[in-house]
């Protein structure tokens, strides 16, 4: 397990995916980071519970609005 997001961030390379699956893959470590940090702010500040099932879904949510913008993934609504 890498010792810090620096490390992990390096270390996150996509291996035997398409040219769809390797762009995907490279969005996840910010969407990951973004719902993260969105879980842990609704904690801390309005004392929600986390939902794994929710982060999880926000997190895939979120890669697919990221990518509506790019020629590859306009097909997908």
């Amino acid at each position: 397990m890498p010792n810090s997001l620096i490390t992990l961030l390096h270390a996150w390379k996509p291996k035997g995916l398409p040219k769809k699956g390797k762009m995907l893959w490279r969005f996840l470590p910010a969407a990951i980071c973004w719902g993260i940090w969105k879980v842990r702010n609704g904690v801390v500040f309005e004392g929600k519970e986390v939902k794994v099932e929710g982060l999880i879904n926000d997190i895939k949510v979120q890669v697919f609005f990221w990518v509506q913008g790019y020629d590859e993934f306009k097909d997908y609504q």
